[in-house]
């Protein structure tokens, strides 16, 4: 290994620690101001708020298109050191959020409203609370839109430190908007829920904003419109965008569907499954936000198989890290909601679950997009994928129509995460051709995945005939441990191969020494 590929896996391993300490107090405080919100708010407001930010939320694809974009053209001219070009790039991207801002309004306020006052349930008495909810989402949106070319340096720069330090604030506004929304608010707390949460979002959005102005000299906005910048990075974002549309269509899409078929309140246990799935996958996110940058820039130095290897290896521990968190949660879905919340809308623990097996392709599924993106002759492949993706939808539909007892509201989530399954094989497929991704590296890799799952599948399967069905806090976190040291040690002993159980093994005496 080169000094410059040692210098960027410690750059790398760095930032992971920063964003998982980030994660560990983001997570626990955002699972304990759900339980808040919930019982401020009550189920069927909770769903209604979800659902109605759902909507909104679909908008969002053309925010994360032109991040996508912003992020690989500030990358490259990171890599290049060519300053004028990077402050060329930033201005640009940020004339073009706010054009963007602009269109999201419009459609927000024609189409969006004609969706939300003719397709959406919301109980009668809760129209105008929804309406309101609808309103305060498009203003934070639109905010959150211009800010995003300040997160994308930030990201592109690898200050992972600066999204630690303003998380931990984010998850006290976020904690104290609860408490107050509980004990101080007299009057319809879901108008108000929705009007604090968009104050907490301006004010996080501000601080990443004035960190950047003041930190790099490129962010500092003046109007600026490169016209052949501008139509290279909107051609490129247009290929984009069709992902983004495609996924964010599907996700949002799913949770609207399952409302239209069967109201608020299945939307409420979607909204709380949820929360478990972005706590849990948060050290997954964590550090593919940390190496994605270095995929980025190890294709634009042409270091393919440095690239490689990092494809592999995110996709291979980002894996590992959701396995260690989810399965210990899948066994005891029941008994950590009654903990948490208490009482919780029907099917919630089986969401759960499905959720969280969602979660697994979505890992494997990011590292290929980020490298595909990366190539940047995405035409065909944002085609393709993006037709599978977009299939959820109508096969949801069709089947949730035909209202047959095999067909209910798990039904779509179980075809997202095939359909999901397929993407990853025609990534792999198409990386090979352009990159010559190694399929023999890709077989071994799955083979790992496949019989750390299936051995700790059997063994804590096994275990639960043995262990005691004892719902206290105690025993959970009993059962908890006992069930991650499993995983440990099965990944351990067949999820790594030589060199990797060598590095732990060396990891683990310097430990000792200490």
């Amino acid at each position: 290994m080169n000094q410059d590929q040692s210098s960027n896996n410690k750059r790398i391993a760095h930032n992971t620690i920063l964003l998982y300490i980030r994660m560990i107090l983001s997570m626990g405080v955002s699972l304990y101001t759900s339980r808040i919100i919930l019982k401020a708010l009550g189920i069927s407001d909770y769903g209604v708020y979800n659902v109605v930010n759902s909507l909104v939320t679909i908008f969002n694809f053309l925010m994360y298109t032109l991040s996508n974009s912003t992020q690989r053209y500030i990358q490259y001219a990171i890599v290049t050191q060519n300053k004028n070009k990077l402050k060329e790039v930033f201005l640009t991207s940020m004339n073009l959020y706010i054009l963007l801002s602009i269109i999201i309004v419009i459609l927000g306020e024609t189409i969006g409203l004609w969706f939300f006052k003719t397709q959406i349930e919301v109980p009668i008495d809760r129209q105008t609370a929804a309406m309101w909810v609808y309103q305060i989402s498009i203003i934070t949106t639109v905010y959150a839109i211009i800010a995003t070319p300040y997160n994308a340096i930030i990201i592109s720069y690898e200050k992972m430190n600066i999204f630690a330090y303003i998380s931990i604030v984010e998850v006290i506004f976020k904690l104290i908007t609860a408490y107050i929304l509980l004990f101080y608010i007299k009057t319809d707390k879901l108008i108000a829920y929705a009007v604090l949460s968009c104050i907490v979002q301006i004010i996080i959005r501000s601080l990443y904003n004035n960190y950047c102005t003041k930190t790099f000299k490129e962010t500092q906005f003046s109007f600026l419109w490169n016209k052949q910048l501008s139509k290279e990075m909107l051609s490129y974002s247009s290929w984009v965008l069709i992902g983004s549309l495609s996924g964010s269509l599907s996700n949002q899409g799913v949770k609207i569907l399952l409302n239209i078929f069967f109201g608020p309140i299945i939307n409420a246990a979607i909204a709380i499954a949820d929360q478990v799935k972005i706590a849990v996958t948060s050290l997954r996110t964590n550090f593919q936000t940390a190496l994605n940058p270095q995929i980025t820039k190890s294709f634009a130095a042409n270091n393919l198989e440095y690239m490689s290897i990092l494809i592999i290896k995110s996709m291979k521990y980002s894996f590992f890290m959701l396995w260690i968190l989810a399965l210990p949660i899948c066994f005891q879905a029941d008994t950590i909601l009654q903990i948490w919340l208490g009482n919780t809308p029907p099917h919630t623990s089986f969401f759960v679950i499905l959720l969280l097996m969602s979660a697994f392709p979505e890992a494997l599924a990011n590292p290929l997009n980020t490298a595909t993106e990366a190539i940047g002759n995405i035409k065909k492949i944002k085609i393709i994928t993006s037709v599978i993706t977009l299939l959820t939808l109508p096969i949801s539909y069709i089947l949730l129509y035909i209202n047959d007892a095999l067909f209910n509201y798990y039904t779509p989530l179980y075809i997202y995460t095939f359909l999901t399954i397929l993407e990853i094989f025609v990534y792999i497929f198409y990386l090979q051709k352009k990159i010559h991704f190694r399929i023999k590296d890709i077989k071994k890799m799955f083979y790992q995945l496949i019989s750390v799952s299936s051995i700790s599948l059997i063994l804590c399967y096994s275990l639960k005939f043995i262990i005691s069905e004892e719902t206290s806090l105690t025993a959970l976190i009993y059962h908890t441990l006992i069930y991650i040291a499993i995983s440990i040690i099965i990944i351990y002993a067949v999820g790594t191969d030589y060199s990797e159980k060598k590095l732990i093994n060396k990891y683990i005496a310097k430990l000792c020494k200490k």
